[in-house]
């Protein structure tokens, strides 16, 4: 007969929180970082002593930013935050920070196309990776309980790219016309009349397709 009292239960600590022993379980492996670097080691320390609604972390330019976003957000699922989202600006660096997630063993679920590549999202036992835009369409249902930004400098471009309204001024003359009279006061009560009107004239000379931008 087997006394099942003598069983040991699942630790829960053996999913580590502190994102310098998430990194130090990755396998190993071609391409797998030996070591954290000073800066990625003093980043990460600083955070996990210290977690604020906001955290700012600046690094030079490869200096391994997204390994520290890919151990944070890991970090926070293995506390028990739900509905961790790892955003990107593009599709195509979803699938370079998923590789990189999978170099330090670490699962996650891609967004991408609107669809989620895997349940485990949705099940809180990953984080999830996706665009800008997406973020606004493809969490309704489970809204994020965090969020990490890769390259946050660009977000405001990304997300300006989704509200945007594009009028032709060739092919809908007279509703060009009255936006721009619908708009021209609203600039200038957010003196920015100089800025709107030099926009206009760009437009003219150009030709190009007027962009109505609603922030």
């Amino acid at each position: 007969m087997i006394d099942f009292n003598n069983l040991r239960k699942p630790d829960a600590r053996t999913s580590p929180t502190d994102p310098r022993e998430i990194f130090k379980r990755r396998p190993s492996g071609e391409g797998v970082a030996n070591d954290l670097w000073r800066g990625q080691a003093e980043a990460l320390e600083g955070w996990f002593k210290d977690q604020k609604d906001e955290t700012l972390i600046l690094l030079n330019t490869g200096a391994g930013k997204t390994i520290i976003g890919l151990l944070i957000a890991q970090s926070l699922v293995a506390q028990g935050t739900k509905n961790v989202v790892y955003v990107c600006s593009t599709i195509d660096l979803i699938k370079q920070t998923a590789a990189e997630a999978a170099k330090l063993g670490i699962p996650v679920t891609i967004r991408a196309e609107g669809d989620f590549d895997n349940d485990l999202f949705n099940q809180g036992k990953a984080f999830c990776i996706a665009t800008y835009p997406a973020l606004f369409f493809g969490f309704r249902s489970n809204k994020p309980g965090a969020l990490i930004f890769d390259d946050a400098h660009v977000a405001g471009k990304s997300i300006r790219d989704v509200f945007t309204l594009s009028i032709s001024k060739k092919d809908h003359t007279q509703l060009y016309g009255e936006l721009l009279e619908f708009l021209r006061p609203i600039f200038t009560d957010y003196h920015q009349k100089m800025e709107f009107e030099a926009a206009i004239r760009e437009d003219e000379e150009s030709g190009s397709v007027a962009e109505q931008r609603a922030q």
